[in-house]
């Protein structure tokens, strides 16, 4: 789990008293900045698909999980994404493939190939 961007969410979440009503840019800005190793479009893509507004708990650890992927340390088995989030995560590395380390479009979809996904 990225600590990092939990930290950030649980320091906004403190300013905001659990009401994200107009917060939810900033925790997605954080997101965004924590995916730098992506293309800008696409860290924002994935920001915006994973953080859409409501920034309850399980889209919080949905976008930990999804810096643990861009980080290369992400256990299958205990991320929250679901059939849905994991379709939408191959459309994006496909269509941003060509601009990302070729050695993470491996390993992204080598991790994908493991679990049947693909």
């Amino acid at each position: 789990m990225n600590n990092e961007f939990i930290r950030q969410y649980k320091r906004i979440s403190k300013t905001c008293q659990g009401d994200f009503t107009g917060k939810e840019g900033e925790l997605r800005e954080v997101l965004t900045r924590l995916l730098g190793g992506f293309p800008s479009e696409m860290a924002r893509e994935g920001a915006d698909y994973f953080l859409p507004g409501n920034s309850v708990e399980e889209e919080v650890q949905k976008g930990a999980d999804l810096l643990d992927l861009h980080n290369e340390e992400l256990e299958g088995d205990k991320a929250y994404f679901t059939a849905e989030d994991w379709n939408f995560l191959k459309e994006l590395i496909n269509a941003y493939a060509e601009d990302l380390d070729m050695e993470w479009v491996a390993y992204a979809m080598q991790f994908l190939l493991d679990r049947d996904l693909l």
